[in-house]
């Protein structure tokens, strides 16, 4: 029996990978979340100046959000989500003002939490 090429399937109007509700970036975006809450970073530090201060003494630099607002409110999203931190609902009222559907944070919660 001749099994159909594997591209073929995507090739299909009704494909439901093609209305993904996260793009490839935005997914990558939660994998870095997810990173960054197993390693430990907790997202916008408590005394910037004094973090500041440590760093130049032991030469590490604390973490860089992302440039694009909406992007770095998924990344910390999938943060919070991760470690099950109690602001987690917060952020998802925050990503739905910056328009990203239900759909979209569920399925960032999903890969969050994998």
């Amino acid at each position: 029996m001749k099994f159909p090429a594997p591209d073929s399937f995507d090739r299909h109007v009704d494909c439901p990978v093609r209305g993904l509700p996260l793009s490839e970036i935005k997914r990558r975006v939660v994998h870095l979340g997810r990173a960054d809450a197993d390693r430990g970073d907790r997202g916008s530090a408590r005394f910037p100046r004094l973090l500041a201060a440590l760093g130049a003494l032991i030469g590490t630099r604390p973490m860089q959000g992302l440039a694009d607002e909406r992007l770095e409110a998924l990344r910390r999203y999938a943060s919070a989500v991760r470690r099950g931190a109690t602001e987690a609902p917060e952020l998802a009222c925050c990503l739905r003002t910056l328009g990203f559907s239900a759909d979209a944070i569920g399925t960032a919660t999903a890969l969050a939490r994998r």
